[in-house]
């Protein structure tokens, strides 16, 4: 009886089958989390660039802003200075 009966083959291949299973997911999940990583870092990569072009523009703004008050103070005060004189 050197070929094992069905029952016996099925019982040792299921076994094999579930290691088998067991390391192509543990390969997936690498795989996976290698993957989310990747995303990660360029989704913050976006972000962070985003974030700086906001920074940018509001520096910008701010000193728009910064100018247009100021001339506005000194418009009103040579106009005080002009009525006064």
């Amino acid at each position: 009886m050197t070929n094992p009966s069905f029952a016996v083959q099925k019982i040792l291949a299921v076994p094999m089958q579930a290691v088998w299973r067991g390391k192509q997911a543990r390969k997936h999940a690498a795989r996976v989390r290698a993957a989310m990583c990747v995303q990660a870092t360029w989704r913050g990569r976006a972000v962070r660039m985003q974030m700086a072009r906001q920074h940018a523009a509001a520096l910008c703004l701010q000193a728009h802003w910064r100018g247009y008050a100021c001339k506005r103070l000194y418009l009103a005060e040579r106009a005080h200075i002009i009525k006064v004189g």
